[in-house]
């Protein structure tokens, strides 16, 4: 219980310092004393970061907390089951808490034009975040404390590439535990059939993983409808209409084009209204996937018009 007394000290300190920042960077003393806690209203940003390090290098150095677990203390810490196994001990809950704390005191703001603030990071405090990471993988034998570490190091230290990311996923890829490794990938590929594989081959492969939920989540995105079409604004009434239309996973749908009227310009509801020209058309194809379909319409006669589409094997889904 020391641990967690001075864990939530260092909270408290953060906190003001967090609250009066403003005010603190304003100060110029050099002092470095963070013996009397009853001067804290006259410390400089450097002692603040001081008492707070000091804080959590104590909060830390307990060397029961590996061993205790995470749920001993239940009306104090609240856990869910997915993280009960991937934060297993006390330590694990101390340490995550501390790099939060070392990352808010470790951060630097400058004025950007373009960014209203821009942070870099303290480098001494930088390398205690990557300590604590590397400790906690150290601590561990099971795969999931480590995995989480080791992907939160990653992207802490901005070496969270695709390729590392996949030498990672290559360790660990016939353990259900390397689902936050495939969640993580799946979000930063670019190309939705590379990405919806994945997940799919994951979820086969591990279906009750306790990631699942997120996992079918994400293969749901990947199979959404979605039309998009474009065309020019202008059209003289001599000239062919083409326009261009992306279709991405719909097997069955209609581009209807509607004649405006000039009564009512602001209309946007035409389902009660029959199109002036409509054309169906029919994709066999694997989902996910992304067509682009050019279509040609003779000249029409001056007015105005818009374009629809209509998801006929998507509950009648317009866009």
């Amino acid at each position: 219980i020391k641990s967690i007394l001075y864990l939530l000290e260092a909270k408290i300190i953060n906190s003001y310092y967090n609250d009066n920042r403003y005010m603190l960077n304003r100060r110029n003393s050099n002092n470095t004393s963070i013996e009397n806690i009853n001067e804290i209203f006259e410390w400089n940003i450097q002692q603040f970061k001081l008492k707070t390090s000091s804080l959590l290098d104590s909060a830390l150095k307990v060397e029961t907390l590996i061993k205790t677990p995470v749920t001993t203390y239940p009306k104090l810490i609240i856990i869910n089951d997915i993280s009960i196994d991937t934060y297993p001990s006390l330590y694990d809950f101390v340490a995550y808490q501390a790099i939060d704390i070392y990352k808010s005191i470790g951060a630097k703001y400058y004025w950007n034009p373009f960014v209203r603030y821009q942070p870099t990071f303290d480098e001494e405090l930088c390398n205690k975040v990557v300590d604590i990471y590397n400790s906690i993988i150290s601590s561990h034998r099971t795969e999931a404390p480590r995995i989480m570490a080791m992907l939160n190091r990653m992207e802490f230290t901005e070496d969270d590439s695709i390729e590392q990311l996949d030498s990672l996923y290559q360790l660990h890829k016939h353990s259900a535990e390397a689902a936050p490794i495939v969640i993580k990938i799946a979000k930063k590929e670019t190309n939705k059939t590379t990405a919806y594989n994945l997940l799919n081959s994951f979820k086969k492969e591990f279906p009750n993983n306790r990631y699942s939920n997120i996992i079918k989540e994400g293969l749901l995105f990947y199979e959404l409808p979605k039309a998009q079409l474009t065309f020019k604004d202008y059209y003289s009434s001599e000239d062919s209409i083409t326009i261009t239309c992306e279709a991405e996973n719909l097997t069955n749908f209609t581009v209807n084009l509607y004649r405006i009227n000039e009564n009512n310009p602001n209309k946007y509801d035409f389902s009660d209204e029959q199109p002036y020209y409509s054309q169906t058309f029919e994709l066999s194809k694997k989902l996910p996937f992304c067509d682009t379909l050019n279509i040609t319409l003779p000249p029409f006669p001056y007015g105005q018009y818009t374009a629809i589409v209509n998801a006929i094997d998507n509950n009648d889904k317009h866009f």
